[in-house]
């Protein structure tokens, strides 16, 4: 049901909860399980990706050997990604399902590699697709590798069971341009947990054996934080203080910070947590060109701003957002094209030109939590906006609409 989110301008200084790190969170938490609850975890995501995630470990926990154990991962890639490796590599038997967008998203490099190493999976759908039958317990190599051109996840996923094996993993990487930072958080988070590895040009070799003990608090989501940084520097006024998020973080989207100092952003770490405040910048605003290729999730928040703000900005290493939720550049190039302005992809270059004037029609936000809340921010510029969902924002921000009506943007009561 179509509903309108409405923007009255709320100046002052507010203070943001934002929502455990959902990567972090999942990370943590497959550690958790496969280590037989060796530590704690504070702080951990209330995304429904986690919840998912966690509920589908927990089944894993009571299964009956002799049964098939249904794990239902509804829309979440990262709990599907995560827990084929979980089931790969412990005895049991397990139906790996979710919904039907799910079951076509990009698997066939992890359901490779895993193969490869003496998985036994078995594809249930057309094309080698979902569901996914699992015999687990089989691995028995200790040489494996995994591209990285589809998902990062695929890397993550084998990293994060690699310290249970009986004799520790060499993994070959391929294509690891591609979102790297994510591998890099996942080997910081073994290394938190005290699984020693070693990366090397031929690859990362992990020992097996997990040390971690005592308790875990997992850092504020700056994939959350960036929808108000977006929203801070259009209001250009107050400040927006953010408990238990870091500069120096281990995800990689705190890259964002970087991206809006150009914008007149200033963070500065508080004793109540980080703080952002605009200020106007010396510098003029000049057409941009921005490579994400390590940052998708960070394109719809900057790509509201700047349609926002007339930007020209000239967008590169996006290939992987057809693959995401929704057929995210598809989506957004709607969105834009709806705003009167200009999308248009040019070899390995999206371009986008123009301002915002929304013509009077609902936004198609493709059942797509990331769509839901960057399209949001638009009724800064335009006073009100139409969306087709709102709910949506449960997958990784369940709390989103409570804190961004501190900067004066609502639903409208329906």
């Amino acid at each position: 049901m179509a509903v309108q989110v409405k923007y009255t301008p709320n100046d002052g200084d507010w203070t943001i909860a934002l929502p455990g790190s959902k990567s972090e969170s999942n990370r943590l938490a497959v550690l958790q399980f496969l280590s037989s609850d060796a530590f704690e975890i504070t702080n951990l995501s209330t995304a429904r990706d986690s919840r998912i995630l966690l509920g589908c470990l927990q089944q894993i926990k009571r299964r009956n050997l002799n049964r098939v154990v249904e794990l239902d991962c509804l829309d979440g890639g990262t709990p599907l990604r995560f827990l084929m490796a979980v089931c790969a590599l412990l005895p049991g038997q397990f139906l790996l399902r979710g919904t039907a967008r799910l079951m076509k998203r990009p698997m066939l490099d992890l359901v490779r590699s895993l193969r490869d190493a003496g998985a036994d999976i078995k594809a249930q759908g057309t094309g080698n697709s979902g569901p996914w039958l699992i015999q687990g317990g089989k691995i028995d190599a200790s040489e494996w590798s995994v591209s990285m051109k589809e998902s990062s996840q695929f890397a993550s996923a084998l990293l994060l069971i690699a310290p249970f094996t009986d004799k520790g993993v060499h993994l070959r990487i391929h294509d690891a341009q591609a979102s790297w930072p994510y591998v890099e958080m996942t080997l910081k988070t073994l290394s938190r947990v005290g699984v020693r590895f070693s990366i090397k040009d031929d690859g990362i070799r992990v020992l097996p054996g997990v040390q971690a003990k005592g308790h875990f608090e997992v850092e504020a989501d700056w994939s959350a934080a960036a929808f108000f940084f977006a929203a801070q520097a259009q209001r250009k006024s107050g400040t927006l203080t953010f408990p238990g998020l870091k500069i120096h973080s281990i995800q990689g989207d705190a890259f964002v910070e970087r991206i809006f100092r150009y914008e007149g952003i200033h963070a500065y770490e508080t004793v109540e947590g980080l703080r952002i405040q605009w200020k106007k910048p010396e510098w003029n605003l000049n057409p941009l060109s921005l490579n994400l290729e390590s940052y998708p999730d960070l394109t719809p928040p900057l790509l509201a701003y700047y349609l926002m703000e007339g930007r020209a900005v000239d967008w590169y290493g996006l290939e992987s957002l057809a693959a995401k939720e929704s057929a995210r550049d598809a989506v957004l190039g709607r969105m834009i094209e709806n705003a009167g302005a200009v999308w248009e992809k040019q070899e390995a270059c999206w371009k986008q030109r123009g301002k915002c004037h929304l013509q009077k029609q609902v936004l198609d936000t493709a059942g797509d939590h990331r769509m839901v809340m960057a399209f949001s921010l638009l009724a800064m510029k335009e006073s009100a906006v139409e969306l087709d969902d709102k709910d949506e924002v449960n997958k990784s921000f369940p709390d989103f609409w409570i804190e961004i009506k501190k900067l004066g943007i609502e639903v409208l009561s329906q």
